[in-house]
């Protein structure tokens, strides 16, 4: 049915919400028939791996927008790393009830350099958020960095996180 839906846009598609049912076939299949996405926005998305990820910010070039919320792993301690490319259109990037490390918050920054918002103030931090990565987000007017790292703390805040959210999640409509 998303297929169905991306074609009917006939290479116009712009905003591409979802929750749950994409994998990187279907961001393969955006990917290559969107080329003006501007905004995406992915919630408890498990069968998306990073290297679907990489391929779709790859492939549009004029993504303003990223929200991605649960389901996803951009902590790198596995061998699907997020590679990001050099993104010049992306402002704002929202990412919530996921495990991210200092190292991909990094290369999110490094690789947007008009990037305005930074959210990942519900994500849990597998390694410290140090004085150096404050220092290159000083560009970013808003940014909300994760604020938990010991592994405690972050399993019981995902799991009120999940328990409290519903289909109407706050933290997924909160910028659109």
């Amino acid at each position: 049915m998303a297929k169905v839906a991306v074609d009917r846009s006939d290479e116009r598609l712009e905003v591409f919400k979802a929750m749950y049912f994409v994998d990187d076939e279907l961001l393969k299949y955006i990917g290559h028939r969107s080329p003006g996405l501007k905004s995406l926005c992915l919630d408890s998305c498990s069968m998306v791996s990073n290297t679907g990820l990489t391929q779709l910010m790859a492939m549009t070039p004029l993504l303003e927008d990223l929200v991605l919320r649960g389901g996803l792993d951009l902590s790198d301690e596995f061998d699907d790393p997020l590679v990001i490319p050099t993104m010049h259109q992306l402002r704002q990037i929202a990412l919530g009830s996921l495990y991210i490390s200092r190292k991909t918050l990094t290369k999110f920054v490094d690789s947007c350099p008009h990037l305005e918002l930074l959210d990942a103030s519900e994500c849990v931090a597998v390694d410290v958020v140090d004085d150096a990565l404050r220092a290159k987000c000083a560009r970013i007017k808003t940014l909300k960095l994760p604020s938990y790292s010991s592994a405690t703390d972050a399993m019981a805040t995902l799991d009120q996180l999940y328990y409290l959210a519903d289909d109407d999640d706050e933290f997924f409509t909160a910028y659109y």
